[in-house]
């Protein structure tokens, strides 16, 4: 007899985002303890499960940790933070993984807690895979802009493309999009003059 509860799930593919609907948080806090090899959100009352990172997933993010963490930490602006880190919107509604997060120095103390970010940070950083796809264009950035969340990045690696959003009211609109060759030059990471090509760099 299986020992699993009626709400969990296997994830049986390594390259596909798993979605259980209409979850309460109840439902949420028992899929992260059975789990604890995937990347679990709860957005808008669903439960996304993701699986592990590829390399090129990871490299992506390493780079832009290194790029933007060194950048904050030279200039004191404050902190640059890698998935997987639990980001609460709201409180038992709406908790997020983003890939790479900012967050400003004076922010900093009010949102950091031990358990995890209590707030929206100034920027979000989504990598697009095949699994999360739609959840980074669909679901992901009206859900930022509606909690606050100033400057949303969208990178894709399979055009090697930077998509940079500023909050504008109380939806995004488009400030930059950068490919191979470009240098990054608006949002809160301008002054960094990140080179796209270095992001992607292997």
């Amino acid at each position: 007899m299986s020992n699993q509860s009626p709400n969990s799930t296997k994830a049986t593919a390594p390259d596909r985002q798993l979605m259980l609907s209409e979850k309460s948080y109840q439902d949420y806090q028992v899929a992260v303890g059975e789990h604890d090899a995937l990347r679990v959100e709860y957005l808008n009352g669903d439960i996304v499960m993701t699986p592990a990172r590829s390399p090129h997933h990871q490299i992506i993010v390493t780079n832009l940790l290194l790029l933007m963490g060194q950048f904050a930490m030279q200039n004191g602006l404050g902190l640059v933070l890698p998935a997987p880190l639990d980001v609460v919107l709201s409180k038992e509604t709406q908790i997020a993984q983003p890939d790479l997060l900012f967050i400003a120095k004076a922010r900093a103390a009010k949102l950091v807690t031990r358990a995890s970010i209590a707030g929206a940070p100034d920027l979000v950083l989504e990598i697009i895979s095949p699994s999360t796809a739609r959840a980074d264009r669909k679901i992901k950035p009206p859900l930022y802009a509606r909690h606050g969340v100033a400057e949303f990045w969208l990178v894709d690696p399979e055009d090697q493309s930077v998509e940079v959003f500023i909050l504008d009211g109380e939806t995004y609109r488009v400030a930059g999009i950068y490919l191979a060759g470009d240098i990054i030059k608006v949002g809160l990471f301008a002054d960094a003059q990140i080179a796209v090509d270095s992001i992607f760099a292997a």
